[in-house]
Formats: C-alpha cells, sequence, structure tokens
C-alpha cells in the first residue's frame, strides 16, 4: 500500500524537495512516483501544476524534469530576506578578522533535530575546508552539532540518542551514549564545544550557541581549523571569541542566554 497523503500542497513539496535532493539531476516521473511511494498520475498532475508556476522544468527532449528558474529565484530571495543571517553576518566577518579562520552560523529545527549552515565568513587562509551549506546534519557529532545538542532538553538529548544510535561519522563521532551524555554536560559548564575530527576527518572546530527571547538554544557560531594549524594552547582564546560572538547574535535576535556554570573539565575531543 502506498504511504500517500491526500493533501496537494504536502505532496508538491515534497517533489520540489525530492528535485532539489537530485542535485541539479533531471528525474522521470516513474522514478519520482516510486521514490517517493505516490501514484505516477498523482506527480504527473502535481508536476504539471508546478512547471505551470514556473517551479519545475519540463526537458521536452527526455521527458525528466528538474527545479525550475523561479524556484530558484524564491530561494535565493528567501535566503537573503532570513532576518537571522542578515543580523550574524557582520559579527561572523568580524570573529573571522579575530581569528583568521573561517566563521559559520548554524540553525536548528526542531521538528527534524538536525541542524544546517545558513551563512559563512570565509578566512584568507590558503588552506581551509569546505564547509557544506543548507545540508542537514545530525546535531550529536562535531562542534557545531554539541554546541546545540548540549542546551536541548534532556528529553530531546535522549529522542536524539536512541533515533539515531549515534551513528559515527567518522572513527571520532562519539558513539558511547554516556561518554557523549558527559560530554554534553561538559560543554553546558565551559559554554563552548570543541571537537576534532568529529564529522570531518582532519577539521577541528569550535563552536557557541545562540538563543531565542524564551531561553531555547536555536541555533550556533562556529569556527573551522584545519587540525594541523590548530595550536591547542589558542583554545582558550579563540573560545572566547566564538562565545562573544554568538552572545551578540543572541543580544541582536532579542534573545537570552541561560545561566550556564563555570569549570575547567575535559573539552571535547
Amino acid at each position: 500500500m502506498r504511504n500517500e497523503t491526500r493533501n496537494p500542497l504536502r505532496r508538491s513539496f515534497a517533489i520540489l524537495r525530492y528535485l532539489i535532493d537530485a542535485g541539479g539531476q533531471a528525474v522521470g516521473v516513474r522514478k519520482m512516483a516510486t521514490d517517493l511511494k505516490m501514484a505516477p498520475s498523482s506527480i504527473h498532475r502535481l508536476l504539471a501544476a508546478l512547471a505551470e508556476e514556473g517551479l519545475v522544468t519540463r526537458h521536452e527532449g527526455s521527458g525528466l524534469y528538474s527545479i525550475g528558474a523561479e524556484m530558484v529565484r524564491l530561494c535565493h530571495l528567501a535566503t537573503d530576506q532570513l532576518p537571522v543571517s542578515r543580523i550574524a553576518l557582520p559579527f561572523l566577518k568580524e570573529l573571522v578578522t579575530l581569528s583568521n579562520e573561517t566563521a559559520l552560523l548554524g540553525l536548528y529545527d526542531s521538528s527534524r533535530q538536525e541542524m544546517m549552515f545558513v551563512a559563512a565568513a570565509e578566512s584568507s587562509q590558503p588552506l581551509r575546508y569546505v564547509n557544506k551549506m543548507w545540508e542537514w546534519m545530525p546535531v550529536y557529532a562535531g562542534a557545531s552539532g554539541l554546541a546545540i545538542m548540549a542546551y536541548l532538553p534532556t528529553k530531546v538529548q535522549e529522542e536524539i540518542i536512541e533515533r539515531t544510535n549515534l551513528a559515527p561519522l567518522t572513527d571520532r563521532t562519539i558513539t558511547d551514549q554516556n561518554k557523549l551524555r558527559h560530554q554534553l554536560q561538559t560543554i553546558r559548564e565551559k559554554g563552548y564545544a570543541r571537537s576534532i575530527g568529529q564529522r570531518t576527518i582532519g577539521a577541528v572546530a569550535i563552536g557557541a550557541p545562540i538563543f531565542s527571547a524564551s531561553g531555547e538554544v536555536t541555533g550556533d557560531v562556529v569556527i573551522t581549523i584545519p587540525e594541523q594549524r590548530f595550536d591547542p594552547d589558542s583554545e582558550s582564546y579563540l573560545a572566547s571569541h566564538v562565545i562573544r560572538c554568538a552572545d551578540r547574535i543572541t543580544a541582536q535576535l532579542g534573545g537570552s542566554k541561560p545561566q550556564q556554570k563555570t569549570g575547567d573539565l575535559e573539552t571535547i575531543a
């Protein structure tokens, strides 16, 4: 039995997400129907409506479909109007000046329990990592995720652990549940996360959380550093600037930072 909703708007969004995730490749109706578990007739009808609005393009020679120019235009406009990105970018650029490392803004989605990078300020360093923008990523691995996960309610943390089973992204990803719980507590006490190679081999990251007006974590600020260039003695200096940048963005968003404990416990490895 096909897992198909009667809501045409939801099905239309499913098609658009599918074509975006296809990475620019054109896809046929039957493959789309199989992957999305929808009837080919429904897919064809919805694609026709989306094509009329310019949101998808039908390639006449092959009959395949891809994202349309109007969809691309709307995405760019929406990105430019994302308030948090506009607010954060000047602070990210200042952080790059202070650290000479690439700075990124991550946003958390509570419904997906995942995060993605939505803004970046690149360093002038000749050697730096190319970070994937606008791509959903887990929050249990790497400083960019852990700086968020540490400030989620305990119930949500446990849901994430159970749902993901802490599947490793690299051989340095924390996969032991108790070790991860200890690390999350350490992050809360220190106010930032530091990771080495947990999400990307050879990459060091330092991240600090951003909060909403209600005190809920909504994202984070992160700097990324190639491991061969990272000096452990510089961690405190870099972390202080990352925290300050995150705090300033929180303040600009009208957010409220929850009370944090101080401590000098084990850092994220």
